[in-house]
């Protein structure tokens, strides 16, 4: 029990202790944990000024709290920028539409969109000419046109997701509807921040790449009932 008592006095031990602290906490990837690591070492570098308070200038443990106090208030902002609850209240809906994306990558993400309601029809993209905008459809309905055929696409899509990752023209003409309630991000400026931010370039590809995967899974299942009833020959595939 002595023993135990004057290592926890001993300065020289627990310099040690907090240096071996702060060296595994460079050994995690993980920001949260990182600065909370941290901020033990320092803590314990702290208590170590502390007890041998005569021997070091006061300069030292003005130092180290700076240092603590600067590593508290990271820790704070990171913790705020990955809660949902301050995200708007506007933006709450749209943020559980989307799934999978953290917030801190959904505030980046709308930080260069605006949401509104159509208060008429508004043409979207047009076929053979790059748009404008990346649109996703929070509520409401689009129609597109592609080759002869039109068809109605439901709300919770995104609208010129292609042309964005590929940088090629629209393939089909989208008009939303009256009413609908879109976001709508520049594409210039959103791909900008793209190339200048990694980490959110791949949130939205990866959201995108998920709303194509459904939109396939949506026209799959679309052919499968058009053609679930009719006869199994190429006269009744072409009906």
């Amino acid at each position: 029990m002595q023993d135990n008592a004057n290592f926890m006095t001993d300065p020289v031990s627990l310099l040690i202790v907090a240096g071996v602290i702060q060296a595994i906490a460079l050994l995690f990837q993980e920001l949260v944990r990182i600065r909370i690591v941290l901020l033990i070492g320092s803590l314990i570098y702290l208590l170590c000024f502390v007890i041998a308070a005569q021997a070091l200038p006061w300069q030292a443990i003005a130092a180290i709290m700076i240092a603590s106090f600067a590593n508290i208030a990271g820790l704070v902002l990171l913790l705020m920028r990955r809660s949902a609850r301050l995200l708007p209240a506007d933006q709450l809906a749209l943020f559980s539409m989307f799934g999978g994306v953290q917030p801190s990558e959904f505030r980046a993400f709308m930080h260069h969109g605006q949401i509104h309601t159509l208060s008429k029809s508004e043409r979207l993209t047009e076929v053979g000419k790059v748009p404008n905008s990346l649109y996703f459809v929070i509520d409401g309905s689009v129609d597109v046109e592609q080759g002869q055929g039109v068809f109605t696409l439901p709300p919770k899509h995104f609208v010129g997701e292609i042309s964005l990752m590929l940088g090629t023209p629209a393939s089909a003409t989208v008009t939303a509807n009256a009413g609908s309630q879109i976001v709508e991000w520049p594409r210039k400026r959103l791909a900008s921040a793209m190339a200048q931010q990694p980490k959110l370039k791949i949130a939205i590809e990866s959201l995108l790449a998920r709303d194509m995967a459904r939109k396939v899974a949506v026209s799959a299942s679309r052919i499968d009932s058009k053609y679930a009833n009719t006869d199994p020959t190429i006269g009744g595939l072409f009906q």
